[in-house]
């Protein structure tokens, strides 16, 4: 690990993720000074932070990372005014708006020795490692039929604020479920390597008032695995789980409640199950993007998985148009 006292740290963006990072980085760094730029910054106080309202009042700062928090059609300007520093960057999810732009911020990353990350928190949930382990060891013979499955209702996302303002109901920002929701994507490709896009359906019910899709339903192939999601801004009770389907037995993992089982015809078996505050994740997170450690050693999303991602995305909106 590397030294952080007297560290800088740069946080683009002040929304609920971007507060979240700013907490965990004071918590981890106590002496470190963080700079938020946002365009509020005159209207925006908070305990130990600075605030700056462009990127321009900070052009004399060198940080030691940069965590780009705005929405999504902003990450490929931000991000290259970072990497053309040399500096780190950790990249929220989705890593851009659109595939093109991944590909464009691609030149810039090559060009630089710098670190960058792609914010799917997910990975560092121990019960979703636990189930890529049991996957990859064929505790149960091999992987046939996975079933993913996402959903949250909109205007509960943000409490106090109109979601239709929101980036998530913003099709010109980054929103919309496929990318908002994309995480399914990432840990579903973790764990089960490249994925082929066989078919896809994006919607939108009309019941929220939003012009982006709240539903998308994707197959995607792994080898010999079939893999089905389904993502949603509906569902008033809020769901997270993904079922993989082995030859011996099915394991069934719950993000929310942080548990796996192992299902057979008359047994249930429980692998996990431990109330860990859900902030841990993004701790942990942080912590193995400022490690020395090589990203392959690391779970922490790499830019070839949040490309990945984008690529995954692009494939599922060629076979579906919005509608109602």
């Amino acid at each position: 690990m590397r030294d952080h006292q007297n560290m800088v740290f740069v946080i683009v963006g002040f929304g609920s993720i971007a507060k979240r990072h700013a907490t965990n980085l004071q918590y981890l760094f106590p002496n470190a000074e963080i700079i938020v730029v946002s365009s509020r910054a005159k209207s925006l106080v908070s305990p130990g932070l600075s605030f700056a309202e462009s990127l321009s009042d900070i052009s004399a700062i060198v940080p030691r990372a940069a965590f780009i928090c705005n929405a999504a059609n902003e990450h490929l300007r931000v991000a290259k005014y970072f990497l053309e520093q040399d500096i780190d960057v950790f990249i929220e999810k989705p890593l851009a708006s659109s595939l093109d732009e991944a590909l464009e911020l691609q030149t810039a990353f090559k060009k630089t020795n710098a670190r960058v990350a792609v914010g799917y928190n997910l990975r560092f949930c121990e019960s979703l490692q636990l189930l890529k382990r049991v996957v990859e060891e064929r505790q149960y013979g091999s992987p046939v039929l996975v079933k993913a499955e996402v959903g949250q209702y909109l205007p509960d996302w943000r409490p106090g604020m109109d979601y239709k303002q929101s980036v998530s109901a913003n099709p010109d920002r980054g929103g919309g479920a496929l990318l908002e929701l994309s995480h399914e994507f990432d840990y579903v490709n973790w764990i089960f390597g490249e994925p082929t896009v066989i078919c896809g359906v994006m919607h939108n019910s009309g019941t929220l008032g939003v012009t982006v899709e709240d539903t998308v339903f994707a197959t995607v192939q792994y080898g010999a695995v079939l893999a089905n999601f389904t993502l949603d801004f509906l569902q008033r009770k809020a769901t997270r789980s993904c079922k993989v389907v082995c030859e011996n037995a099915t394991l069934v993992w719950d993000c929310l409640e942080n548990s796996l089982v192992a299902t057979r015809e008359t047994e249930t078996e429980v692998l996990f199950a431990q109330k860990t505050p859900s902030n841990q994740m993004y701790i942990d997170q942080i912590n193995a993007f400022l490690s020395d450690t090589n990203v392959s050693q690391s779970p922490i999303a790499t830019f070839a998985d949040g490309t990945k991602v984008l690529k995954t995305c692009e494939q599922i909106k060629s076979f579906s148009s919005i509608g109602t």
